[in-house]
């Protein structure tokens, strides 16, 4: 699966920050995948976007159950 990070504007295009391949989040519900973005603006509004989970068709869900935001690498 393919997750894409944007930034909403509301003004001009969204910006785009890349994206991140998961292929763990399909071998179970105890399974975790997991992208890292760095050196992000400090915004509120980014959304992320995915296509083609599962297999890539209509037959599946995406159930995301928890999004943590580490500061971590900032706080240094």
């Amino acid at each position: 699966m393919d997750v894409k990070l944007w930034d909403y504007d509301a003004l001009s295009a969204n910006d785009y920050y890349g994206h991140k391949t998961s292929t763990n989040c399909f071998n179970g519900s105890t399974s975790v995948s997991a992208g890292e973005w760095t050196g992000l603006p400090a915004e509120e509004d980014f959304f992320f976007e995915t296509h083609s989970t599962g297999q890539g068709g209509s037959c599946c869900l995406l159930n995301v159950s928890v999004v943590y935001v580490d500061t971590t690498k900032a706080d240094s």
